[in-house]
């Protein structure tokens, strides 16, 4: 998938909860697969730009289940994630 190209993949959301991510002021991490379905990508990157506070991390050889995928490079980013946040 094209750098950009989520945009148009994640159709309009209809939760309402979605409005006020960015009201949410706790760490966040959002982590999602290269591979994985363009929906859920685009979705990903939407959510992510929507929240001041949740980075997101692209995993280049991982489909739907990153931490299935590639368990150890999944458990590397959660860790560095945790250890990032203030005590």
């Amino acid at each position: 998938m094209k750098s950009g190209s989520w945009e148009n993949a994640c159709p309009t959301p209809i939760a309402p909860a979605f409005n006020r991510l960015a009201e949410l002021k706790i760490p966040m991490l959002l982590i999602v697969g290269a591979h994985d379905n363009a929906l859920y990508a685009g979705c990903g990157g939407l959510y992510a730009r929507e929240s001041a506070v949740c980075p997101k991390s692209n995993h280049r050889r991982c489909a739907h289940l990153p931490n299935m995928d590639q368990p150890q490079e999944f458990q590397g980013i959660v860790n560095d994630f945790l250890e990032s946040l203030p005590s």
